[in-house]
């Protein structure tokens, strides 16, 4: 009897163990890096790349050119508007030009002779009146003549100061409100061509290039990413009986194939809602079981050894 109590009390530890196994210490995960996604601000054909995957670039180096054509005639559209606005306001401050008042002083010129001229025929026609030997009619058209001339006169004189004046004031404030907004259009258009030249916004690695010159890209369209250097980041998963003992700040021990010894690194993040599986299963045996991803960065930060998506397996440092 004891040999067959003894043999069920053996299976049911079996069946225990089975259902219940010994918790793991070691955890697993992968380790990830946050890469810079690098597109342009303006939907357009790209013309050229710079750079190809596992490149280095620095910060400010040229990644990609877009077709500049549209934004090139627009920026030489606005240079040309600047330049007329510019002619007017100019020829607003100084007056007509030196042709212009050549003119009109020589149509002076001419109006006075005629009216000199008008004045003798006039001041002739009254002593003949006088004397009896000119009509009063001749002498109504001499005088009407004279009058008309010193009219014409006055009036080509009044024409040549206001063209040595320059414009109103009001027309000049507008004119260089006018200058003012077209230097503002130039302006846009240089800052809008600039954008067709893609530099790279951080230092880092070419991870990944997404299109090929001739392709069209634009604000949602990468055309390459970045991994800035120290942007690697442990991710593992932690069950929600041991999450206790993951918080932010504890130092834990990771461990990988091919990265040499184990590395340190500190949690930055526990996720606060959790999932039954991770996205990837490391671990030695599938369990169902709700766990929690948890980051951590190694606190030596430049180990070239680490690539994106390695698996790595994770140990709590004693406290």
């Amino acid at each position: 009897m004891s040999d067959i109590i003894a043999a069920f009390a053996g299976f049911f530890a079996m069946v225990a163990a089975f259902f219940n196994p010994p918790m793991d210490p070691v955890l697993h995960g992968y380790i990830e890096a946050n890469v810079i996604y690098v597109a342009p601000v303006v939907t357009q054909r790209i013309v050229s790349i710079s750079v190809g995957e596992g490149d280095m670039v620095e910060e400010g180096d040229i990644l990609f050119n877009l077709d500049q054509a549209d934004a090139l005639s627009a920026l030489t559209a606005a240079q040309a508007e600047e330049r007329a606005v510019a002619a007017q306001l100019a020829n607003l401050q100084t007056g007509s030009r030196p042709e212009e008042l050549r003119v009109i002083e020589a149509n002076v010129a001419e109006a006075r002779i005629t009216r000199d001229k008008a004045k003798r025929d006039y001041d002739r026609t009254a002593r003949l009146t006088i004397s009896g030997v000119a009509s009063e009619t001749a002498l109504e058209n001499d005088k009407t003549a004279y009058e008309t001339a010193e009219a014409h006169v006055s009036q080509l004189e009044a024409e040549l100061a206001v063209a040595r004046l320059p414009a109103r004031a009001q027309q000049v404030v507008a004119a260089n409100a006018d200058l003012a907004a077209a230097k503002a259009a130039v302006e846009r258009a240089v800052i809008t061509l600039e954008k067709y030249s893609v530099d790279a916004p951080v230092a880092g690695r070419v991870e990944r290039r997404y299109l090929d010159p001739g392709e069209v890209s634009g604000p949602s369209k990468p055309v390459l990413s970045i991994q800035p250097p120290k942007s690697l980041e442990i991710r593992f998963f932690v069950p929600e009986e041991r999450r206790g003992e993951f918080n932010v700040g504890r130092i834990v021990r990771v461990d990988c194939d091919g990265c040499g010894a184990p590395f340190e690194a500190k949690i930055v993040s526990v996720a606060s809602e959790s999932e039954f599986t991770p996205p990837v299963i490391y671990s030695r045996e599938e369990r169902h079981r709700l766990v929690y991803m948890t980051k951590a960065i190694p606190l030596e930060r430049e180990m070239k050894n680490l690539l994106p998506g390695q698996p790595i397996t994770v140990e709590a440092e004693p406290q």
